[in-house]
Parts: C-alpha cells; sequence; structure tokens
C-alpha cells in the first residue's frame, strides 16, 4: 500500500471511531442551559478505566498516521488534536442533561489517548529485540507478530470487563460461589467461549515457534483470564464459561499449539466465526427486545460507554483474527479485501437471522465494527510503507559513502 493510500484510510478510519466515539459521549443527553465545563470532579473507577479504554484506538490511529511523516511535528500535532477532541466532547456535555462535564473524564481520556499513541513505536522497537523465528534479533515477522498481539489483547480485554479489580476475600468468594453449586451450561456460551480459547490459541502458536513454550503460554494466558474475572467487582464467571474455556484451551493443547502453519492460519478465522456464529444465533430474553426489524442506524451500547466497549471488543477481536490469518498467509490486499468483505456479509446476514430470534435486536453494529476493525488492524499490520521509505532512504546515502570511499 502506497504512503499516500495509507494515510488516507488511516485518517478515514480515525474520523469514523472519533464518530462512534461522540455518539457515545452524547447520545441520551438533552440540551440545557449550559453550566461551567470541567468542574466535576467525582471519582467512578468503572468510567475511569472506560474513558481510557476508549481512547486508547483514537491514540493508535493517531500515533499510525503520524508515523507515515517524517517530521515530530505532526505528532505533536496529532496528539494534540485527539486530546482536543476530548475537551470538546466534554464542553459540550456542559449543556447537556443526563451528562457530566468532568476534568476527570478529559485527563482519563488524554491518558487512554496517550497510551494509544506511544503503543505502536514501543511495540515495533520491543519486536526489533526480540530475537525471530531463525533466532537472530528481529527475525519474527512484525505484521505478524502485531495482528497476533491484538487478537490475545483484545480477547483478555473482553475477558475482564469492566475492569475493576478487588483483592476482597468476599467479592472473589462471591465471584467463586457458583462452583459450590450444581453445573448449569448454556450450550450457546460454552460453545462461544470453547472456539474463541482455540482461535486464542492459535494466536498465541503465531507468537511463539516452540511447541512446549506455546503450550505454557496458553496455560499462562488461561490462567491469567480466569484469576483476573475472579478478582473482578462484577460475578463474571460461570460454569458455562470456565467449560468452554477449559474445553476450548485443551482442544488446543492437543490439536492446535503442535501445528504452526499455514494449516492452523486458515483454520483460525472459521473457529472465531464459530464464536461469533454461537453469540450471534443465542437466543435472548424476551425483555430485551427494541424491535423486530433491522435497524440501519447503528446501536452500539446505546448511549453506555462500558457497554459499547464491551460489545465492540468482541467483534473487534474477531476481526483481528481475520487479519492474523491472512497476514500468516502474506495474502495480497485484494484477498484481504475480499476476505473483509465476505466477513461483513456473513455478520449482516447473521444480523437478519436475529428477526426471528426471540430477544434479540438486529441491527447493523456488528457488522459496521468488524468492517471499521478490520481496516485498522491491516493498515497497523502493513509496513510496506515504511520498508520503502527505508529503503528510499539507504539508497540516498549510498553515493555519499562510495564517493567518500573513492576519495
Amino acid at each position: 500500500m502506497r504512503t499516500a493510500e495509507r494515510r488516507f484510510a488511516l485518517a478515514g478510519a480515525l474520523v469514523l471511531y472519533l464518530a462512534f466515539v461522540a455518539y457515545q459521549s452524547l447520545a441520551g443527553g438533552w440540551a440545557k442551559a449550559c453550566t461551567a465545563p470541567l468542574l466535576d470532579g467525582g471519582w467512578s473507577g468503572s468510567d475511569a478505566l472506560a474513558n481510557l479504554v476508549a481512547y486508547v484506538p483514537a491514540g493508535l490511529l493517531a500515533g499510525a498516521f503520524a508515523a507515515s511523516y517524517r517530521t515530530g511535528s505532526v505528532r505533536v500535532v496529532m496528539w494534540l488534536a485527539i486530546v482536543v477532541f476530548s475537551l470538546s466532547m466534554e464542553l459540550a456535555q456542559a449543556c447537556l442533561g443526563g451528562r457530566v462535564s468532568s476534568w476527570i473524564d478529559w485527563a482519563t481520556n488524554s491518558a487512554g489517548a496517550t497510551l494509544g499513541f506511544s503503543a505502536l513505536p514501543l511495540m515495533g522497537a520491543l519486536m526489533r529485540r526480540l530475537p525471530g523465528r531463525d533466532g537472530r534479533s528481529g527475525g519474527t515477522a512484525v505484521a505478524v507478530t502485531l495482528a497476533a498481539w491484538l487478537v490475545v489483547g483484545a480477547w483478555l480485554a473482553a475477558s475482564t470487563v469492566p475492569w475493576r479489580f478487588t483483592l476482597d476475600i468476599g467479592t472473589v468468594r462471591a465471584n467463586l460461589a457458583f462452583l459450590r453449586l450444581a453445573p448449569s451450561f448454556d450450550a450457546w456460551a460454552v460453545a462461544r467461549h470453547a472456539f474463541a480459547w482455540m482461535a486464542v490459541a492459535a494466536a498465541i502458536r503465531a507468537l511463539v515457534s516452540r511447541r512446549l513454550r506455546a503450550s505454557v503460554a496458553l496455560v499462562a494466558t488461561f490462567a491469567v483470564a480466569i484469576g483476573l474475572q475472579a478478582l473482578l467487582e462484577w460475578h463474571a464467571l460461570s460454569w458455562s464459561e470456565l467449560a468452554g474455556a477449559a474445553l476450548g484451551a485443551s482442544v488446543s493443547l492437543a490439536l492446535l499449539v503442535p501445528a504452526a502453519d499455514d494449516r492452523l492460519a486458515r483454520i483460525a478465522p472459521a473457529l472465531a466465526l464459530l464464536s461469533v456464529l454461537a453469540y450471534e444465533l443465542a437466543p435472548g430474553h424476551p425483555f430485551w427486545a427494541i424491535s423486530g426489524r433491522f435497524s440501519w442506524w447503528p446501536l452500539v451500547g446505546r448511549g453506555n460507554l462500558l457497554a459499547a466497549l464491551d460489545f465492540t471488543l468482541y467483534f473487534c477481536w474477531f476481526a483481528f483474527v481475520l487479519v492474523l490469518a491472512l497476514r500468516w498467509t502474506s495474502a495480497r490486499a485484494r484477498t484481504a479485501a475480499v476476505a473483509g468483505s465476505l466477513a461483513v456479509v456473513v455478520l449482516l446476514a447473521l444480523e437478519f437471522a436475529q428477526r426471528s430470534i426471540p430477544g434479540r435486536t438486529p441491527d447493523t453494529s456488528p457488522a459496521l465494527i468488524v468492517a471499521l476493525a478490520f481496516v485498522v488492524a491491516w493498515l497497523l499490520t502493513d509496513r510496506s510503507g515504511e520498508r520503502a521509505t527505508t529503503r528510499v532512504r539507504s539508497r540516498s546515502h549510498r553515493p555519499v559513502v562510495r564517493s567518500a570511499r573513492r576519495s
């Protein structure tokens, strides 16, 4: 992908994501007399985490866009643009009922943007120092590694929503109280977690070359996910999730982890799709229903930022698995476009299918999230523009070196 095309695509993705953030920030409010902005200092751990996490992708996109330029001023401008955008949302909330203009929200938004802005260069610097499959520094395929980390990171983040942890013994015991009850399983939930963990195992196998280390990494990831959920202030664990995670990890240890080749790369998106099918086609509850007709207007979280992030992370994870498979097999941009478009069509079909499922509300949100996340992940893992720039720079220096040697 050419540098100009990459910049245009990144800018478009950033604008779309900021539009999503604006919707989540302003939806549900109503016009009222403006009050003094940024004065509210009330602290809420859930809100702070949600506000921080929500701006990490914005910072990541802005950082990737700025990285296509070689001047430091562009990076400063892009970072300031995200911070000013957050400020504008807080100023607008001062004139809306049902919304609060808070300096804490602005601070956590800015912190999330800074974290995302610095994540890509830090990850690139780290990977250049890590040994690759050939044992030499920098030998790991950058595109595959970035995509794999996106898959693993998104799944851990989605598993531990709402990210409020505690060491209170009573809370931990309450989270694990279901173990004392008779086991009850929801087949849809078991399938969703089992197939998702198999896809995560494939991503770990892309990161770790040796079989034993890949197995240890999978077990460690499983333990981290379950352990963090036990420490949540929200009761997230259940027999269904525990059984699905254990089943997925066990099958992965037996079948998937030992096979690190193109076949595993092709299996991974199928596993992720099966997980999405189990989520999309599972029956809902009648009182959740809003309407039975398809909505072309996205209904992501309906103004609830934390619910929107939880919902979004899952479908972003699905898109990241697709990108990982394509990068792993060195697919061309045309093949990637076809795969991404097909995924969007499948998600739209599943949403239409929800019209006949009690308690489910079909809309465009999953398809739009997958499309945007796929484009973003493909752009973030594309290093062709940077390699081309590096080659041009190296060539421009060669005549000078040769001239010096002649003299």
